[in-house]
């Protein structure tokens, strides 16, 4: 089994354009214009995106925010795959949640 994980990691990090660190750090999945808010684990994350861990009970959307509880950012987040808890996302816009953010993205710093 260890080895079926060892090799679909290897696939997945073929297709990125950007290196991924470890992080295991606690986030917030955010959608609906802040309605819907999902804990989750961002197990690794790099300046292209992030993989995520969630409950398998919690539906993943296609488009989110990711906020990153540990180093205060937020990213406009789109979905790139999903298999059962894990999900993986592309960035397509950062923001850094202790700085200015544009109105409509209030509701993010709010969440704290």
């Amino acid at each position: 089994m260890d080895d079926v994980i060892t090799n679909w990691d290897a696939r997945e990090s073929d297709r990125r354009q950007a290196e991924r660190k470890r992080a295991f750090t606690a986030g917030l999945l955010v959608y609906g214009g802040g309605a819907f808010v999902l804990d989750c684990l961002i197990r690794d994350i790099g300046a292209g995106g992030a993989q995520i861990r969630t409950s398998k009970t919690q539906p993943i959307p296609n488009e989110a925010y990711l906020i990153n509880l540990k180093s205060w950012f937020g990213y406009q987040v789109c979905r790139v795959w999903h298999r059962s808890s894990l999900a993986g996302f592309s960035f397509e816009q950062e923001y850094p949640l202790n700085g200015m953010l544009p109105v409509r993205l209030e509701f993010l710093r709010n969440l704290f």
